[in-house]
């Protein structure tokens, strides 16, 4: 049979498979294929500038022609600057197969030049990685890439490739089938869930589509539009979606999310049926979880299982490629009667249309626009930033035009590597690229690609010398504190406190220029159209238009931090004057609120003369109109929370209040009742008892208000009460604590919101997010909570999303229930739930948790509740999980003062020392021991207590152990064993760990035969269950028997299975390298290999170092 090299087998396997380009950068471990692909001509390769533009590139060569976009990157930094483009397709569904080039297997482990886990790495981030381990193997794996690739949810395949076994010869056939054992994607529909949801969508009386990326993937957009002509439902769509029907379809309404229009996200929000296909429901396009499409029904069509249900509960799943599953539905759909429902949609088209302010300064809507009349058939790539959202909400997407975008990741420097692999893709169509100054600049090498390969691009850059989409935030929400986003900001800006800065660096034009591409800089609105032309006149090279844009063009609607979808931000924030003429106004364009606002400020400057004072409140957001303000002939005073001190303003900070005045005024405030006359001097006494504390005078107010209590009622609860002599802090709270426990019954607080504070009173005092607090308490009334928030009882942080409790008001509930704990069984119970799940938490899940489980039991666990005793328990083995085992021992000392149930007792004395034994305190580890063992003797047989007994042995077991006394030692363990053997099925865990004791046991007294037939049985129990990493320990341990034995070879297969197995468990950079460099230096120096053996040994030291310091970390 002839056989061919590795590396000529994956040249053929790309022929066979198809492939047109690979998109390629060469290096040390991959130059032999680069060798053979220079010997052939049907795969062309192309050399972009860095790895992270190559895999940008594939990347929308695959989006744009439905193939799989193929990367080839050598070893170490090679291989991770794929990273990036990795993610990106991964959550954005883009099939790609990318070749790492890997030094020698012999290699791999030893730190070599360029020698990276690169599979590890980017584990979480492909669909598929694998290392090829054999040569026989080359064939199949790559097939089953491609197949992996491109089937079900598609997405990107890594394939790494060691040079040894790429230059091995082998067998030259490349399979042309593939069989995987549990990959068997499902593109059938399931007809009884899909005909159930045709059932809804008929009689729903707004009904919705809701279209993804899912349907552009599937190259479904033909059906799809037939199915929402024939049924007349509208159509929303994601940024990825766009395009699933023609934007400038009538039953087209827009983009839902952040950015999305408004008719789209009121649509969502007042549908009573959502007909989801190919979305994931990210946080871009929900906002608040638990608000979305609140009055709706939703049907959700998926190809990946994974993605239904898990941010939205759907009410109709249904796993199914989105063309099969469109096409099915084609087949049975009926026009649905939805002429209110449309008529009502276009209304609130009509009431906030999509559109930018009208201005004689260019503007990104004037560009998309004009790139809209001049090309039908094109290709639109953009970056992330500003200008994507601009694009995605004014490019026209009909049959004949694609947008390509990071929607998943949100990439920068996305734009133009991706316009460059369209293009080599569809040499047919026009690829038009648009970037913001800020992206451009992260990929702005590949000039040098798009010019060589003579692709005649058209690359937009919007240039507002800013970051914009992160200056918009720091704008609206951060008081105009612009740092990290003024590109033109450095030595200069710093050294003049901002008053100087350099010319803007680059100059695109002649960047582009020193490259050999075309450059263009547009400032005015009228020479859009002629830059356009010019640039179409371009047939070899690409063009950049740099369009100079002002920095304060915003991305609106905008949904607010942590708001609904009905929480948007319509246009910028201006003032509308009121209270100056009674006349009903016509507000509900945006035309028309300007037309009224210079109407009220022309009023102004002509009735107003310097004697006016025009004082405008709560001014948070600064716009151009803040000069027109200042420029008419009254004097203006802003009050603000943000200091603008810096921005030439003259400030007077107010003090706290003190005038019994102002504190009556602001009682008023909430109070909003009539007083009669002497209520003055009844509630200055009132507020003396609470020390004239702001917070508590609202809270009183409010309270008042909603009891109907007049001053004088109050008062009587006051009978008897002292006020305290001095003004300090603690006194001040306590007495405050004091009048609002008398108050907190009097309120109009309903059982459901006593529930909520109840509740929230068991929190740390930062509080906590609200969808957490929900999830736990199950309570899901949020109006409640926003009523809640409205009235002051509760403190909102709308950038966090975190909820949190005033400490005065926690400890105001305390002393109206003192047993109010009892009425919040259903928190402690789900956080004990999430407690026993611990281990399979993330890291940042683990410290939210403890936080909540830790700020719960030093203040309020009371072993007296009988619900607590398992939350403590679960605490307890948390904290040990978490390394934290003093907690952990200290809670079950406390466990065990409650006088438990000698089997329950003998439980905590044995977990006790457990932990001692972790922590190396061995006499502490014998005594509890012995107490575990001690209060089993006399209870009666049963199946709980020989379970218990086995534990127990087995901790006496490692007591003696630690003592030396062997004997004893196998003596405990082997009872342990005979009673997990009894009592336990045969394939627990619990029995190969006691195999794995007795070994240990039997190693010490130097009974080795036996010892290994031990360890190989628990090897082999492990191995059923699938426990490879503990099996590492076990094999170390027979590679130090067999070498007790003076058999090395043996002892070097056990070690060579260790590094196999710990490799495989652990991974590249979590493995303990530094135990089996060990042993391997052990194996040396028997074999008399000293200066080998010694280096093994220096590496050990050294892997030891970082192992201790991970562990610390």
């Amino acid at each position: 049979m002839k056989q061919i090299s590795g590396n000529k087998l994956l040249v053929k396997a790309l022929k066979e498979e198809g492939v047109e380009y690979v998109f390629g950068y060469p290096g040390a471990c991959t130059i032999d294929i680069s060798d053979e692909l220079y010997k052939q001509d049907d795969v062309t390769v192309i050399l972009p500038r860095h790895e992270q533009a190559l895999v940008h590139a594939a990347d929308a060569y695959a989006r744009t022609t439905g193939k799989v976009g193929v990367c080839l990157v050598t070893s170490g930094p090679g291989a991770t600057n794929l990273v990036t483009g990795l993610a990106t397709a991964n959550y954005d569904s883009v099939p790609l197969v990318c070749f790492t080039g890997q030094v020698a297997r012999h290699l791999i482990g030893n730190d070599a030049f360029q020698e990276v886990d690169i599979v590890g790495i980017t584990r979480s981030i492909t669909k598929y990685g694998v290392t090829v381990r054999n040569r026989e193997d080359l064939g199949r794996i790559i097939k089953e890439a491609f197949y992996i690739a491109r089937t079900g949810r598609p997405g990107p395949v890594l394939v790494d490739l060691p040079k040894d076994v790429m230059a091995e010869l082998g067998s030259a056939v490349y399979p042309d089938s593939v069989n995987i054992r549990g990959y068997k994607p499902n593109t059938s529909v399931h007809m009884g869930q899909l005909k159930r949801a045709l059932k809804m969508l008929k009689k729903a009386k707004k009904p919705l589509f809701l279209a993804g990326g899912g349907v552009n993937i599937a190259r479904a957009n033909s059906i799809f539009t037939e199915v929402v002509e024939k049924t007349q439902i509208p159509v929303v769509t994601t940024i990825m979606g766009r395009g699933a029907i023609p934007t400038n379809h009538p039953l087209f309404i827009g983009n839902l999310g952040m950015h999305g229009a408004y008719g789209a996200n009121m649509a969502v929000s007042e549908c009573d049926l959502l007909f989801s296909i190919g979305t994931r429901f990210n946080d871009r396009i929900t906002g608040k979880l638990h608000e979305f499409a609140p009055n709706a029904q939703i049907v959700h069509i998926d190809i990946d299982t994974a993605s239904i249900s898990r941010n939205i509960h759907v009410d109709v799943p249904i796993v199914a490629d989105a063309k099969e599953a469109i096409t099915k539905m084609n087949e049975y759909v009926e026009k649905c009667e939805t002429k209110k429902w449309l008529k009502k949609i276009e209304e609130w088209k009509m009431e906030h249309p999509l559109t930018m302010k009208n201005r004689q300064e260019m503007g990104p809507q004037d560009i998309i626009e004009e790139i809209n009349r001049q090309f039908d058939n094109a290709i639109i790539a953009t970056d992330v930033g500003q200008h994507q959202m601009f694009t995605t909400q004014y490019i026209e997407i009909t049959n004949d035009k694609q947008l390509v975008t990071s929607g998943g990741l949100g990439t920068m420097g996305y734009g133009f590597p991706a316009a460059i692999g369209a293009a080599l893709g569809n040499p047919d169509k026009k690829v038009i690229a648009i970037s913001g100054d800020g992206g451009m600049q992260m990929n702005i090498q590949e000039f040098a690609t798009a010019v060589l390969e003579e692709l005649p691009l058209i690359l937009c850059v919007f240039n507002n010398e800013y970051l914009g989409m992160v200056r918009q935030w720091q704008k609206l929400f951060y008081g105009k504190r612009y740092g990290m986003t003024n590109l033109k900001a450095g030595a200069l800006y710093r050294r003049t406190n901002g008053k100087e800065m350099p010319e803007y660096t680059p100059d695109f034009v002649k960047l582009a220029e020193s490259y050999g591409a075309k450059g263009i800089r547009v400032m005015r609105k009228e020479d859009i159209a002629a830059a356009f032309e010019q640039a179409k006149k371009e047939t070899k090279i690409p063009t950049l238009i740099e369009f100079i844009i002002d920095p304060e063009e915003l991305v609106y609607p905008m949904v607010k931090p942590n708001g609904t979808l009905e929480d948007m931000i319509i246009t910028d924030q201006f003032l509308l004057i009121h209270g100056l003429e009674n006349e009903k106004q016509d507000l509900t364009t945006p035309q028309a609120r300007e037309t009224y606002y210079y109407k009220k400020l022309n009023y102004l400057k002509e009735h107003c003369d310097k004697r006016t004072l025009l004082i405008i409140d709560n001014f948070d957001a600064e716009d151009e109109r803040t000069q027109e303000l200042l420029e008419g002939p009254y004097s203006v005073i802003f009050t603000t929370r943000i200091s603008r001190e810096k921005d030439g303003y003259p400030e007077l900070s107010i003090h706290p209040m003190d005038n019994p005045e102002d504190l009556i005024a602001l009682f008023q405030k909430f109070y909003k009742r009539p007083l009669q006359s002497g209520d003055d001097m009844i509630l200055l006494q009132i507020f003396d008892k609470i020390a004239r504390h702001t917070y508590g005078i609202e809270l009183l107010a409010r309270q008042m208000q909603a009891s109907r209590m007049s001053p004088a009622s109050m008062l009587d609860f006051f009978n008897g009460k002292e006020t305290p002599a001095s003004r300090r802090s603690h006194i001040v709270m306590e007495h405050i604590l004091n009048v609002m426990t008398d108050l907190f019954h009097l309120g109009s607080l309903t059982e459901e919101k006593l529930s909520i504070l109840k509740n929230m009173a068991l929190l740390p005092v930062e509080g906590i997010e609200t969808e957490t607090f929900f999830d736990l308490t199950e309570l899901d009334d949020f109006m409640l909570i926003d009523e809640l928030i409205d009235s002051s009882f509760i403190q909102y942080n709308y950038i966090t999303d975190v909820i949190s409790l005033h400490p005065l008001i926690v400890n105001t509930i305390q002393k109206n229930d003192p047993d109010f704990v009892d009425d919040c069984q259903i928190y402690i119970q789900n956080l004990t739930r999430q407690l026993s799940s611990f281990t399979h938490l993330k890291s940042t899940e683990k410290r939210t948790l403890l936080s909540l489980a830790e700020a719960y039991y030093l203040k309020w666990c009371s072993p007296s509740r009988s619900f607590d005793i398992p939350f403590m328990e679960h605490l307890a083995e948390a904290y040990a999980e978490y390394f934290i085992r003093d907690k952990s021992i200290a809670i079950m000392k406390r466990l065990l003062t409650l006088n438990p149930k000698p089997l329950k007792a003998s439980w905590y004395h044995y977990y006790i020392s457990n932990q001692l034994r972790c922590l190396e305190q061995y006499d502490g580890l014998s005594s509890e021991a012995a107490l575990s063992l001690s209060l089993l003797k006399d209870l009666p047989d049963s199946l709980e207590k020989k379970q218990q007994l086995s534990r127990s042995y087995s901790m006496m077991g490692w007591a003696k152990y630690h003592t030396d006394d062997f004997e004893q030692a196998f003596s405990y363990f082997e009872h342990s064993l005979h009673l997990r053997k009894e009592t336990l099925s045969d394939d627990n865990v619990l029995i190969a760990w006691a195999y794995f004791n007795s070994a240990s046991v039997l190693t010490k007294m130097k009974e080795t035969e036996k010892a290994i037939q031990y360890y190989e049985e628990a090897i082999r129990r492990f191995l059923l269950i699938n426990e490879i990493g503990i099996c590492v320990p076990a094999y170390i341990c027979i590679a130090e028997a067999y070498l007790d034995l003076n058999d090395c070879t043996k002892a070097t297969n056990a070690l060579e299975q260790a590094f196999t197995y710990e490799y495989e468990y652990y991974g590249e950079e979590n493995c303990r390298k530094y135990w089996l460099y060990d042993i391997k230096s052990k194996i040396l120096e028997k074999q008399g290999k000293n200066d080998e053996a010694a280096e093994y040994r220096r590496w050990s030291e050294e892997e030891y170092k970082k192992y201790i310091q991970s562990r610390e970390t």
